[in-house]
């Protein structure tokens, strides 16, 4: 199985030294369709708003064995209590 993320990285770097190679004398949205990402994406890597998802903390963290038994008793309390586990 790929991973998507980094393809989806790929070709927005792709994209990226394409459109500087090229002095930005094609559109964001041209070079964005040739590369198969999104136009606002590639905008905004462009302009710098936007950083690598590397360097992006996100929220997909491994929890550690002790974190993950304190969340099951977490969850299962909440269920006792009838509260709704989501």
């Amino acid at each position: 199985m790929k991973n998507k993320t980094a393809d989806c990285e790929k070709c927005l770097s792709n994209a990226l030294d394409f459109f500087y190679s090229h002095n930005g004398s094609y559109s964001i949205r041209k070079v964005a369709t040739k590369f198969k990402v999104n136009h606002v994406t590639l905008g905004f890597r462009i302009d710098g708003k936007q950083q690598s998802i590397a360097l992006n903390g996100g929220h997909n963290k491994l929890l550690t064995f002790i974190q993950l038994g304190e969340l099951f008793m977490y969850i299962r309390r909440q269920a006792f209590a009838r509260f709704p586990c989501t």
